[in-house]
Protein backbone atom coordinates (compact mmCIF):
# COMPACT_ATOMS: atom_id res chain seq x y z
CA UNK A 1 0.00 0.00 0.00
CA UNK A 2 1.55 3.28 -1.05
CA UNK A 3 2.37 6.08 1.74
CA UNK A 4 0.04 8.52 0.27
CA UNK A 5 -1.95 10.53 2.21
CA UNK A 6 -4.50 11.00 -0.40
CA UNK A 7 -6.04 7.59 -2.21
CA UNK A 8 -8.87 7.60 -4.83
CA UNK A 9 -9.78 4.49 -6.21
CA UNK A 10 -12.99 4.07 -8.50
CA UNK A 11 -14.09 1.80 -11.22
CA UNK A 12 -17.16 -0.69 -11.80
CA UNK A 13 -15.63 -3.41 -10.17
CA UNK A 14 -16.99 -2.44 -6.43
CA UNK A 15 -15.85 -5.13 -4.43
CA UNK A 16 -11.87 -4.53 -5.41
CA UNK A 17 -12.77 -0.62 -4.82
CA UNK A 18 -14.29 -1.05 -1.26
CA UNK A 19 -11.02 -3.52 -0.44
CA UNK A 20 -8.83 -1.16 -1.83
CA UNK A 21 -10.10 1.89 0.62
CA UNK A 22 -10.29 -0.42 3.79
CA UNK A 23 -6.67 -1.37 3.20
CA UNK A 24 -5.79 2.42 3.00
CA UNK A 25 -8.00 2.79 6.23
CA UNK A 26 -6.21 0.31 8.11
CA UNK A 27 -2.50 1.06 6.65
CA UNK A 28 -3.28 4.57 7.98
CA UNK A 29 -5.00 4.20 11.33
CA UNK A 30 -4.41 0.54 13.74
CA UNK A 31 -7.47 -0.66 15.19
CA UNK A 32 -7.28 1.14 18.29
CA UNK A 33 -7.18 4.29 16.93
CA UNK A 34 -9.81 3.56 14.14
CA UNK A 35 -12.64 4.11 16.47
CA UNK A 36 -11.51 7.25 17.77
CA UNK A 37 -9.75 8.33 13.67
CA UNK A 38 -12.16 7.07 10.95
CA UNK A 39 -15.20 9.18 9.12
CA UNK A 40 -16.89 7.63 6.16
CA UNK A 41 -19.21 9.78 4.76
CA UNK A 42 -21.39 9.69 1.46
CA UNK A 43 -20.97 12.53 -1.17
CA UNK A 44 -24.14 12.18 -2.71
CA UNK A 45 -25.69 12.79 0.70
CA UNK A 46 -23.37 15.68 1.26
CA UNK A 47 -24.11 17.18 -2.33
CA UNK A 48 -27.42 17.91 -1.05
CA UNK A 49 -29.47 21.17 -0.05
CA UNK A 50 -31.15 21.03 3.77
CA UNK A 51 -30.35 22.05 7.26
CA UNK A 52 -30.27 18.63 8.57
CA UNK A 53 -27.30 17.88 5.27
CA UNK A 54 -26.01 21.35 5.68
CA UNK A 55 -24.86 20.48 9.74
CA UNK A 56 -23.12 17.30 8.68
CA UNK A 57 -21.19 18.63 5.51
CA UNK A 58 -20.38 21.10 8.63
CA UNK A 59 -18.39 18.52 10.82
CA UNK A 60 -17.22 16.93 7.40
CA UNK A 61 -15.24 20.20 6.74
CA UNK A 62 -14.51 20.76 10.29
CA UNK A 63 -12.62 17.51 10.20
CA UNK A 64 -10.73 18.09 7.11
CA UNK A 65 -9.48 21.28 8.41
CA UNK A 66 -9.03 20.80 12.07
CA UNK A 67 -6.91 17.87 14.20
CA UNK A 68 -8.80 15.71 16.42
CA UNK A 69 -9.26 16.45 19.82
CA UNK A 70 -9.25 12.41 20.22
CA UNK A 71 -6.53 11.67 17.61
CA UNK A 72 -3.34 12.61 16.34
CA UNK A 73 -4.38 11.32 12.75
CA UNK A 74 -7.89 11.09 11.32
CA UNK A 75 -8.95 8.88 8.13
CA UNK A 76 -11.67 10.06 6.09
CA UNK A 77 -13.29 8.26 3.48
CA UNK A 78 -16.05 9.81 1.18
CA UNK A 79 -17.69 7.35 -1.05
CA UNK A 80 -19.64 8.01 -4.27
CA UNK A 81 -17.36 11.02 -5.15
CA UNK A 82 -18.17 11.11 -8.52
CA UNK A 83 -20.64 13.43 -6.93
CA UNK A 84 -17.67 15.91 -6.11
CA UNK A 85 -18.75 18.40 -8.57
CA UNK A 86 -17.20 22.01 -9.46
CA UNK A 87 -20.12 24.21 -8.97
CA UNK A 88 -22.12 21.52 -6.81
CA UNK A 89 -22.71 18.86 -9.20
CA UNK A 90 -26.11 17.26 -9.81
CA UNK A 91 -27.68 20.03 -7.30
CA UNK A 92 -25.79 23.07 -8.09
CA UNK A 93 -26.26 24.46 -4.05
CA UNK A 94 -24.03 25.72 -2.30
CA UNK A 95 -23.49 22.36 -0.16
CA UNK A 96 -21.86 20.56 -3.21
CA UNK A 97 -19.49 23.32 -4.44
CA UNK A 98 -18.47 23.88 -0.51
CA UNK A 99 -17.37 20.59 -0.79
CA UNK A 100 -15.63 20.48 -3.99
CA UNK A 101 -13.63 23.42 -2.98
CA UNK A 102 -12.83 22.11 0.33
CA UNK A 103 -11.84 18.60 -0.90
CA UNK A 104 -9.98 20.17 -3.86
CA UNK A 105 -8.01 22.16 -1.71
CA UNK A 106 -7.19 19.18 0.53
CA UNK A 107 -6.19 17.35 -1.84
CA UNK A 108 -3.49 19.74 -2.96
CA UNK A 109 -2.34 20.11 0.74
CA UNK A 110 -3.88 18.05 3.20
CA UNK A 111 -3.13 18.77 7.28
CA UNK A 112 -0.60 17.00 9.14
CA UNK A 113 -3.44 15.44 10.41
CA UNK A 114 -5.36 14.13 7.75
CA UNK A 115 -5.87 10.81 5.34
CA UNK A 116 -8.60 10.98 2.78
CA UNK A 117 -9.62 7.76 0.76
CA UNK A 118 -12.02 8.75 -1.97
CA UNK A 119 -14.18 6.24 -3.55
CA UNK A 120 -16.59 6.01 -6.71
CA UNK A 121 -18.27 3.39 -8.79
CA UNK A 122 -17.49 5.51 -12.01
CA UNK A 123 -16.59 3.67 -15.01
CA UNK A 124 -15.15 6.09 -16.84
CA UNK A 125 -12.77 9.02 -15.84
CA UNK A 126 -15.34 11.50 -17.67
CA UNK A 127 -17.66 10.57 -14.88
CA UNK A 128 -15.26 12.05 -12.32
CA UNK A 129 -14.56 16.07 -11.69
CA UNK A 130 -11.50 16.43 -14.32
CA UNK A 131 -9.78 18.57 -11.27
CA UNK A 132 -10.04 16.34 -9.02
CA UNK A 133 -8.54 13.29 -10.81
CA UNK A 134 -5.74 15.78 -11.92
CA UNK A 135 -5.08 16.65 -8.00
CA UNK A 136 -5.20 12.81 -7.09
CA UNK A 137 -3.17 11.75 -9.60
CA UNK A 138 -0.34 14.35 -9.24
CA UNK A 139 -0.65 14.29 -5.19
CA UNK A 140 -1.70 11.15 -4.33
CA UNK A 141 -2.58 7.55 -5.28
CA UNK A 142 -5.08 6.76 -8.06
CA UNK A 143 -6.16 2.99 -8.32
CA UNK A 144 -8.86 2.34 -11.47
CA UNK A 145 -10.74 -1.27 -10.79
CA UNK A 146 -12.60 -2.16 -14.62
CA UNK A 147 -14.48 -5.16 -15.34
CA UNK A 148 -15.21 -5.43 -19.47
CA UNK A 149 -17.72 -8.04 -20.43
CA UNK A 150 -15.09 -10.13 -21.73
CA UNK A 151 -13.03 -10.59 -18.70
CA UNK A 152 -12.19 -13.87 -17.35
CA UNK A 153 -11.56 -13.75 -13.80
CA UNK A 154 -10.47 -17.35 -13.21
CA UNK A 155 -7.22 -16.74 -11.71
CA UNK A 156 -8.80 -14.74 -9.17
CA UNK A 157 -11.56 -16.77 -8.83
CA UNK A 158 -8.92 -19.40 -7.61
CA UNK A 159 -6.87 -17.60 -5.55
CA UNK A 160 -9.97 -16.03 -3.84
CA UNK A 161 -11.41 -19.21 -3.32
CA UNK A 162 -7.89 -20.49 -1.55
CA UNK A 163 -8.53 -17.67 0.79
CA UNK A 164 -11.41 -19.05 2.25
CA UNK A 165 -10.39 -22.42 2.72
CA UNK A 166 -11.76 -24.43 -0.60
CA UNK A 167 -10.01 -25.57 -3.65
CA UNK A 168 -10.98 -25.05 -7.28
CA UNK A 169 -10.05 -26.33 -10.83
CA UNK A 170 -9.77 -23.94 -13.72
CA UNK A 171 -12.76 -25.85 -15.62
CA UNK A 172 -14.91 -25.38 -12.37
CA UNK A 173 -14.06 -21.86 -12.26
CA UNK A 174 -14.88 -21.35 -15.82
CA UNK A 175 -18.20 -23.03 -15.23
CA UNK A 176 -18.81 -20.55 -12.20
CA UNK A 177 -17.81 -17.94 -14.58
CA UNK A 178 -20.06 -18.27 -16.90
CA UNK A 179 -23.32 -19.02 -14.67
CA UNK A 180 -22.83 -16.19 -12.16
CA UNK A 181 -21.07 -13.77 -14.10
CA UNK A 182 -17.33 -11.45 -13.73
CA UNK A 183 -18.65 -9.16 -11.50
CA UNK A 184 -16.28 -10.14 -8.54
CA UNK A 185 -18.38 -8.96 -6.05
CA UNK A 186 -21.41 -11.86 -7.08
CA UNK A 187 -18.30 -14.45 -7.90
CA UNK A 188 -17.15 -13.52 -4.16
CA UNK A 189 -20.04 -14.15 -2.73
CA UNK A 190 -20.82 -17.28 -3.93
CA UNK A 191 -17.39 -18.86 -2.88
CA UNK A 192 -18.15 -17.86 0.32
CA UNK A 193 -21.38 -19.66 0.43
CA UNK A 194 -19.42 -22.93 -1.03
CA UNK A 195 -17.19 -22.25 1.65
CA UNK A 196 -19.60 -22.36 4.20
CA UNK A 197 -21.88 -25.66 2.23
CA UNK A 198 -18.30 -27.37 1.78
CA UNK A 199 -15.75 -26.85 4.16
CA UNK A 200 -13.75 -30.23 4.17
CA UNK A 201 -14.46 -31.06 0.71
CA UNK A 202 -10.88 -31.48 -1.15
CA UNK A 203 -12.23 -29.70 -4.23
CA UNK A 204 -15.12 -28.29 -5.44
CA UNK A 205 -16.89 -29.86 -8.38
CA UNK A 206 -19.36 -28.87 -11.06
CA UNK A 207 -22.10 -30.66 -8.83
CA UNK A 208 -21.42 -28.38 -5.78
CA UNK A 209 -21.22 -25.02 -8.19
CA UNK A 210 -24.39 -25.84 -9.88
CA UNK A 211 -26.30 -26.71 -6.60
CA UNK A 212 -24.87 -23.95 -4.92
CA UNK A 213 -25.61 -20.56 -7.29
CA UNK A 214 -29.30 -21.69 -7.97
CA UNK A 215 -30.19 -18.85 -5.77
CA UNK A 216 -28.56 -16.62 -7.74
CA UNK A 217 -30.10 -14.10 -9.99
CA UNK A 218 -28.82 -15.26 -13.09
CA UNK A 219 -31.30 -18.11 -12.18
CA UNK A 220 -34.44 -15.49 -12.06
CA UNK A 221 -33.43 -14.34 -15.43
CA UNK A 222 -33.87 -17.89 -16.12
CA UNK A 223 -37.03 -18.15 -14.43
CA UNK A 224 -38.12 -14.69 -16.00
CA UNK A 225 -37.54 -15.78 -19.95
CA UNK A 226 -38.67 -19.65 -18.59
CA UNK A 227 -42.71 -17.33 -18.09
CA UNK A 228 -41.42 -15.24 -21.18
CA UNK A 229 -41.81 -18.29 -23.84
CA UNK A 230 -44.81 -19.32 -21.96
CA UNK A 231 -46.28 -15.93 -22.74
CA UNK A 232 -47.24 -15.88 -18.80
CA UNK A 233 -46.79 -11.74 -18.39
CA UNK A 234 -47.92 -12.20 -14.82
CA UNK A 235 -45.20 -14.29 -13.61
CA UNK A 236 -42.53 -13.05 -15.79
CA UNK A 237 -43.81 -9.48 -13.95
CA UNK A 238 -43.92 -10.90 -10.22
CA UNK A 239 -40.13 -12.54 -10.78
CA UNK A 240 -38.73 -9.68 -11.94
CA UNK A 241 -40.49 -7.08 -9.02
CA UNK A 242 -39.27 -9.74 -6.69
CA UNK A 243 -35.38 -8.71 -8.03
CA UNK A 244 -35.96 -5.42 -8.53
CA UNK A 245 -36.45 -5.04 -4.47
CA UNK A 246 -34.08 -7.64 -3.70
CA UNK A 247 -31.62 -5.22 -5.05
CA UNK A 248 -32.48 -1.67 -5.79
CA UNK A 249 -29.40 0.00 -6.98
CA UNK A 250 -28.84 -3.63 -9.57
CA UNK A 251 -31.21 -2.49 -11.80
CA UNK A 252 -29.39 -1.93 -14.56
CA UNK A 253 -27.47 -4.74 -13.70
CA UNK A 254 -30.79 -7.26 -14.29
CA UNK A 255 -31.70 -5.02 -17.20
CA UNK A 256 -28.09 -6.33 -18.82
CA UNK A 257 -28.69 -9.72 -17.15
CA UNK A 258 -32.13 -9.96 -19.69
CA UNK A 259 -30.10 -8.84 -22.59
CA UNK A 260 -27.02 -11.47 -22.21
CA UNK A 261 -29.96 -14.45 -21.80
CA UNK A 262 -31.96 -13.46 -25.54
CA UNK A 263 -28.27 -12.91 -26.76
CA UNK A 264 -27.97 -16.53 -25.51
CA UNK A 265 -31.49 -18.04 -26.98
CA UNK A 266 -30.94 -16.11 -30.64
CA UNK A 267 -27.05 -17.87 -30.79
CA UNK A 268 -28.70 -21.13 -29.79
CA UNK A 269 -31.87 -20.54 -32.08
CA UNK A 270 -29.12 -20.01 -34.91
CA UNK A 271 -27.84 -23.18 -34.63
CA UNK A 272 -30.89 -25.02 -34.20
CA UNK A 273 -31.67 -23.60 -37.34
CA UNK A 274 -28.34 -24.55 -39.38
CA UNK A 275 -29.16 -27.99 -37.83
CA UNK A 276 -26.33 -28.44 -34.94
CA UNK A 277 -27.35 -31.14 -33.12
CA UNK A 278 -27.99 -30.62 -29.11
CA UNK A 279 -24.33 -32.02 -27.95
CA UNK A 280 -22.43 -29.15 -30.12
CA UNK A 281 -24.49 -26.31 -29.14
CA UNK A 282 -23.98 -27.31 -25.58
CA UNK A 283 -20.43 -27.62 -26.07
CA UNK A 284 -20.39 -24.59 -27.77
CA UNK A 285 -22.15 -22.60 -24.93
CA UNK A 286 -19.57 -24.02 -22.02
CA UNK A 287 -23.01 -24.15 -19.60
CA UNK A 288 -23.36 -27.05 -16.82
CA UNK A 289 -25.99 -29.85 -18.57
CA UNK A 290 -28.99 -28.97 -17.01
CA UNK A 291 -28.24 -25.06 -17.51
CA UNK A 292 -27.51 -25.49 -20.87
CA UNK A 293 -30.50 -28.01 -21.90
CA UNK A 294 -32.57 -24.99 -20.14
CA UNK A 295 -31.22 -22.50 -22.92
CA UNK A 296 -31.91 -24.74 -25.81
CA UNK A 297 -35.67 -25.73 -24.26
CA UNK A 298 -36.34 -21.58 -24.05
CA UNK A 299 -34.48 -21.18 -27.87
CA UNK A 300 -37.27 -23.64 -28.96
CA UNK A 301 -40.46 -21.78 -27.57
CA UNK A 302 -39.26 -18.53 -29.66
CA UNK A 303 -38.62 -18.01 -33.43
CA UNK A 304 -35.74 -16.53 -34.74
CA UNK A 305 -37.21 -13.76 -36.10
CA UNK A 306 -38.47 -12.81 -32.40
CA UNK A 307 -36.13 -13.14 -30.78
CA UNK A 308 -34.09 -11.31 -33.19
CA UNK A 309 -36.75 -8.55 -32.97
CA UNK A 310 -36.89 -8.79 -28.91
CA UNK A 311 -32.30 -8.86 -28.84
CA UNK A 312 -32.61 -5.51 -30.84
CA UNK A 313 -35.47 -3.78 -28.99
CA UNK A 314 -33.19 -4.73 -26.08
CA UNK A 315 -30.69 -2.83 -27.43
CA UNK A 316 -32.03 0.33 -28.73
CA UNK A 317 -33.39 0.90 -25.23
CA UNK A 318 -30.27 -0.10 -23.37
CA UNK A 319 -29.14 3.50 -25.49
CA UNK A 320 -31.62 5.55 -22.66
CA UNK A 321 -30.42 3.29 -19.71
CA UNK A 322 -26.87 5.52 -20.04
CA UNK A 323 -28.95 8.63 -19.49
CA UNK A 324 -31.88 7.51 -17.39
CA UNK A 325 -30.45 4.25 -14.97
CA UNK A 326 -33.66 4.45 -12.97
CA UNK A 327 -36.08 3.26 -15.94
CA UNK A 328 -34.52 -0.22 -16.47
CA UNK A 329 -37.12 -1.51 -14.38
CA UNK A 330 -39.73 0.32 -16.52
CA UNK A 331 -37.94 -0.43 -19.99
CA UNK A 332 -37.68 -4.53 -18.75
CA UNK A 333 -42.00 -4.16 -18.23
CA UNK A 334 -42.54 -2.92 -21.10
CA UNK A 335 -40.42 -5.26 -23.27
CA UNK A 336 -42.30 -8.21 -21.45
CA UNK A 337 -45.69 -6.70 -22.08
CA UNK A 338 -44.50 -6.62 -25.82
CA UNK A 339 -43.08 -10.25 -26.05
CA UNK A 340 -46.16 -11.53 -24.63
CA UNK A 341 -48.63 -9.69 -26.59
CA UNK A 342 -47.32 -11.26 -30.14
CA UNK A 343 -48.01 -14.40 -31.38
CA UNK A 344 -45.73 -16.89 -32.74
Amino acid sequence: MPDQKIQLFYGNRGLLVNEAAEAAVQHALGETERSLGYERFSAAELVRDGEEVSLRLEALLNTLESPSMFSDRVVVRIDQAEQIKKGGGRSGGPNGAALFETILRRIAAPPEHLWLVLTSAAGRDSELSQPLLKAARRFGNVQRFIAYDNDNPSDWVRHRAGGKGIRISPQVAGMLIRVVGNDVGDLDQELEKLSLLHPDASELTEAMVAEAVQGHRHFSVFAMVDALAQRDLRKALDVLQQQLEQAPREHVRLYMLVVQQFRRLLLISSMLESGKPQSDILKKLGLPGFIGKQAITHARQFKYAELTRVYALLGKMELRLKFEAELAGVLLREIFGNICRKTR
